[in-house]
């Protein structure tokens, strides 16, 4: 997901209960970089956050396992893994 436009990440988030009963995990950015265009950013990452995407994720009525931030190709920090419960 880290290409994904936030939005795009709001609405899958949103529609996941209908389809995972139990454990989903996310590659997500971790880019905190506002463009008009993914082409100027690192590694092309989409704006998101370790801590956007987990509101967008309570905000779907999700829980939070873990998230861990890791390096990309050298690049320190660049993205996150989240891993959701999303069992009621």
């Amino acid at each position: 997901m880290v290409h994904f436009d936030i939005l795009d990440i709001a609405g899958y988030l949103g529609t996941l209960t209908k389809v995972v009963n139990g454990t989903a995990l996310f590659h997500h950015s971790n880019n905190n970089t506002v463009t008009h265009s993914i082409m100027d950013n690192t590694h092309h990452r989409n704006f998101m956050t370790r801590e956007a995407f987990l509101q967008l994720a309570i905000s779907s009525g999700l829980s939070l396992l873990s998230q861990k931030v890791i390096s990309w190709y050298g690049s320190h920090n660049l993205d996150c893994i989240t891993v959701l419960n999303t069992k009621q």
